[in-house]
């Protein structure tokens, strides 16, 4: 929960670098306050035992991979950051900025997410007759 008491009550001041040294320290403080003062909530992440294919490709989570191990099918679901859903390894390679729910870094998004908005160049008829 991004309202929680232990992530409410932080306060950033100038010499917690100083005293820590560590930027990622800093960074990590930094994106508790971007993400508790965003304009959005995060959306709700589908949990993992939920699916068993791919919210984008509809393949099984482990098509690509040599073993269908547990562990296998869960290191190869990952859950988008901008939709929720649970999506395979492959259909999760791009990142982004999304800082309408405060994630100022670029992070883990499905394919759909990603190119949302976007156009795809309309095919030449010529070229394929």
């Amino acid at each position: 929960d991004r309202r929680h008491a232990a992530l409410v009550d932080i306060a950033v001041s100038a010499n917690m670098i100083a005293d820590h040294k560590m930027q990622a320290y800093f960074d990590a403080v930094h994106e508790v306050l971007e993400v508790n003062s965003a304009p959005t909530p995060p959306p709700e992440w589908q949990p993992f035992h939920t699916a068993d294919s791919c919210s984008c490709c509809s393949a099984k989570f482990t098509w690509h991979c040599t073993t269908q191990q547990a562990t296998t099918v869960y290191r190869e679901k990952h859950n988008c950051r901008q939709c929720g859903l649970l999506v395979c390894d492959p259909c999760s390679k791009h990142s982004k900025v999304l800082p309408r729910l405060g994630l100022l870094q670029p992070c883990r998004v499905c394919d759909r997410c990603f190119y949302e908005g976007t156009k795809m160049p309309p095919k030449d008829d010529a070229a394929v007759a």
